[in-house]
């Protein structure tokens, strides 16, 4: 028999052989993975549905929480019926609650209880004088937040469920707060089976076994059909988050008497067992489309083989041939003839050593104008390197800035012209020197700064950038002011080498920094005199006998008033930057009640909230403390409140202090016109206003949020800035805890 012959029937053998015992396998692998994929499928789809319901019932109990937590309701429960104010505050409370169900389309009435558990407000109105103290909801929800299970409401037939919370004003029991909400969203998210097939379908069972949701297949199930199947057993009885079936489940019938695959999600909150199924017919139909197909495999890949085996004797054979013909062309002296057999065997092997061998005969008798053409082109590469170096060499050295060349140990290798002018030093001097035995590092006191300046091989080994100021003493003893930039130093494979230090002397500007710090106090000592005689000029005359000065005279007199105020609030503006900025701003730290400073700031702002016809709401929480200075804290939180009133038109404004993460967290919101991304990044910068028409309209000095921000900083904290045009913005003041500490320093750069 023939080669060839042997090869194809070596092929279908195997061919059938190994298709057979894979499809098999296959086919078990198949069915045991769909079974797998089925279940991990419904366990996922069941798992998200019970998560979106446990989030809609948990943001719902946040809701009616939030509600009892705001003082309206506090007011009223806590007024008597008799009082004044108990009116406006009824009407308040109407108003509040209207507006919630209006906004929440989940939320179709809300209550107010007192104590005795009487309704004293409603957005039901015939519910108002109601005595339900005997009632669940009351019952349950004066002790702590309480959600009743589903049942059907009286009113619209329609399944719905409860939520209260009991309303406490410093630990005391004033009422209960009730909101009812239909069930809408939740049987929403049910009845969406994207991905659930024509039989596959979701449902609740609450405790008692009986159906709360809608039902894919029969109509008017709500609280009349009981399940009583594996599935709802499992998880109610056992009381588990999900309820895995297994490798080996076996398929159940469903309350419709239909068999079935299926797992659960216990909602332990509600106690309520989320079920998925799908029947079990629809879950295994892609096994048969599977079975046609290895049925097909079976047939075509033998012969498939058979095919394989026969071209592949042809492809062994042929470059056989192809070798035997190239070494007889090799033979008679041809060099550039190449076999180029593809081949990953020893033909192909034996077909590239012959390759290779015409090549090193090739190379053997390359010409001598070859070799002096490659030497040549070495030289002229050469020559364009040392090019290179001498531009390099005429940049470094003719750079103003003093630059210094160090090594991974510090060690100073080269410096330019510029450096050794600054320094007073000569090259030998300086050149493989450690930078500590060279540099003069000192501060303002003359303190030796050189540990920091010239030992932070850390910081050079990973390469990091790095700047700073400080003074130098040259070799004159001269000091001279010095921002110093370093940077790492690699080579041509991107390892790091060293680092390049680039100084540049600064002296001029430190000094004119000083001078105009010297000029702001004495031009603001200077205004600030005759600004106060001249307000109290303006008062005695104001204050007097209106039959003095006309009416017309009065109104430019108020104007001059206006000015001198602004002018003055701009002259002590400049003064606190001044200070923040030498660092002599003066504050008296001290452990104080950052509550009662958010409160009185609150208060002092209201009447100037009402003037716009703005709604300024609080939610402070009591008892936080910081240590800090009380005034300057003050000063910050008026100025924030003040801006969020001045730059909204209408709405609202809302103050929150609450603590996050050990720290205390002070948020303005306003929903006033809102800050560009662009004017974001220079809030706090001095000087600063956006260019609007209504910002110049309300006017501002520019120095408020960069005193602010100076302020909080002193204080080790942050101020964060979130905001949209047409908005609204969100202005976040975060201060640690009240705890006795060094009193921070204040630095230049926290205005910058």
């Amino acid at each position: 028999m023939k080669i060839a012959n042997k090869i194809s029937l070596s092929f279908l053998l195997a061919g059938i052989i190994l298709t057979t015992a894979a499809a098999s396998i296959t086919y078990i692998v198949v069915r045991n993975n769909l079974k797998r994929s089925i279940f991990a499928h419904l366990r996922t789809t069941a798992q998200s549905r019970a998560l979106h319901i446990e989030t809609f019932l948990e943001e719902h109990k946040q809701a009616v929480e939030l509600l009892a937590d705001e003082i309206i309701f506090r007011e009223l429960l806590s007024t008597g019926k008799d009082a004044p104010e108990y009116n406006e505050c009824l009407e308040r409370v109407n108003s509040r609650i209207k507006n919630v169900v209006k906004i929440n389309i989940e939320i179709f009435n809300v209550e107010l209880l007192d104590k005795n558990g009487i309704v004293v407000a409603s957005t039901e109105e015939a519910y108002v004088g109601s005595d339900i103290s005997a009632d669940e909801i009351y019952l349950k929800g004066k002790e702590a937040n309480y959600i009743r299970d589903i049942y059907i409401s009286e009113a619209n037939r329609k399944p719905v469920f409860d939520m209260a919370t009991p309303v406490l004003l410093n630990d005391e029991f004033l009422g209960v707060i009730v909101i009812d909400l239909n069930m809408e969203m939740p049987f929403k998210i049910l009845l969406d089976r994207t991905g659930l097939g024509e039989t596959g379908e979701l449902y609740l069972v609450n405790k008692n076994y009986y159906i709360i949701s809608p039902s894919r297949f029969r109509e008017d199930v709500i609280l009349n059909q009981k399940v009583d199947t594996i599935n709802a057993r499992n998880s109610l009885m056992f009381k588990v988050k999900e309820h895995v079936p297994g490798e080996k489940t076996v398929p159940f019938q469903n309350y419709r008497g239909i068999n079935v695959l299926g797992t659960s999600v216990y909602i332990p909150q509600m106690q309520w067992a989320l079920l998925a199924e799908i029947d079990q017919k629809e879950a295994l139909a892609p096994l048969r489309k599977t079975r046609v197909l290895f049925i097909a495999i079976l047939i075509f890949i033998p012969v498939g083989a058979w095919a394989a085996g026969f071209f592949a004797s042809r492809i062994i054979t042929g470059p056989i041939y192809k070798l035997y013909k190239g070494t007889e062309i090799i033979g008679e002296g041809n060099l550039d003839y190449k076999l180029n057999t593809d081949s990953k065997d020893e033909i192909g092997q034996l077909s590239k050593a012959f390759d290779k061998m015409t090549d090193g005969l090739k190379k053997t008798t390359a010409s001598i104008d070859e070799l002096n053409k490659e030497i040549v082109q070495r030289k002229q590469a050469e020559e364009r390197q040392n090019q290179l170096l001498n531009e390099l060499s005429i940049v470094f050295n003719s750079v103003g800035d003093a630059l210094v060349v160090m090594d991974n140990n510090l060690i100073i290798r080269t410096v330019n012209p510029a450096f050794l002018d600054l320094t007073v030093k000569k090259k030998e001097e300086v050149e493989g020197k450690p930078c500590r035995d060279v540099l003069k590092c000192i501060n303002e006191k003359g303190e030796d700064l050189c540990a920091t300046e010239c030992s932070s091989k850390k910081t050079v080994s990973k390469g990091a950038k790095s700047n700073a100021r400080f003074v130098i003493q040259n070799s004159e003893g001269e000091r001279i002011s010095i921002l110093s930039i370093n940077s790492p130093l690699r080579d041509s494979e991107g390892k790091i080498i060293g680092s390049v230090k680039a100084m540049r002397d600064i002296s001029k500007d430190v000094e004119m920094d000083r001078m105009k710090n010297e000029f702001i106090a004495k031009v603001s000592h200077q205004l600030g005199t005759p600004l106060t005689s001249i307000e109290g000029y303006i008062d005695l005359i104001l204050d007097g006998d209106t039959g003095e000065i006309n009416e017309l005279q009065r109104e430019f007199l108020g104007v001059v008033s206006q000015s001198t105020e602004r002018l003055e609030s701009l002259i002590n503006d400049l003064l606190d930057v001044e200070k923040i900025e030498s660092g002599k701003i003066g504050m008296e730290f001290e452990e104080i009640s950052l509550s009662d400073l958010a409160n009185n700031a609150v208060r002092t702002m209201e009447q100037e909230a009402k003037k716009k016809g703005l709604r300024l709401i609080s939610h402070i929480k009591e008892g936080i403390e910081i240590y800090g200075d009380s005034d300057r804290m003050t000063q910050v939180l008026t100025n924030l409140i003040s801006n969020a009133i001045k730059f909204t038109k209408q709405g609202e404004v809302t103050v929150k202090l609450r603590l996050i993460n050990g720290n205390s967290e002070t948020i303005v919101q306003d929903t006033g016109i809102g800050i560009s991304k662009s004017d974001q990044k220079k809030l706090f910068t001095k000087f600063f206003r956006a260019d609007d028409a209504y910002t110049r309209f309300v006017g501002g000095t520019g120095f408020g949020l960069s005193i602010a921000q100076g302020i909080v900083k002193s204080h080790g904290g942050e101020i964060r800035v979130k905001s949209k045009l047409n908005k609204g913005s969100e202005f976040r003041v975060i201060i640690p805890l009240g705890k006795r500490r060094k009193k921070p320093k204040v630095r230049k750069e926290l205005l910058s």
